[in-house]
């Protein structure tokens, strides 16, 4: 599966153009994002966990064992 996340700080920001550029990415990549995750107007100084970033890292640990393994299958993928 393949995972998008944005993250604006404040309610007057708009995730928007985050979302242009990983769709773009994806699009060059050959990927379909399957499940956008977006924490809006959220501070970065937030614990993961009590944003969705916590969510969508959680499901990886679930699904890819660990982050050290997602990293290493997205070189792998970018290399090809």
């Amino acid at each position: 599966m393949i995972y998008a996340y944005y993250r604006v700080s404040t309610e007057l920001q708009n995730y928007e153009s985050q979302k242009v550029g990983v769709i773009d990415f994806a699009n060059r990549m050959n990927w379909k994002i399957d499940k956008e995750y977006i924490d809006e107007g959220v501070s970065g100084t937030i614990l993961a966990k009590e944003r969705k970033l916590g969510t969508l890292l959680n499901i990886l640990n679930k699904d890819v064992g660990n982050i050290d393994k997602l990293l290493y299958n997205l070189r792998k993928r970018k290399e090809k």
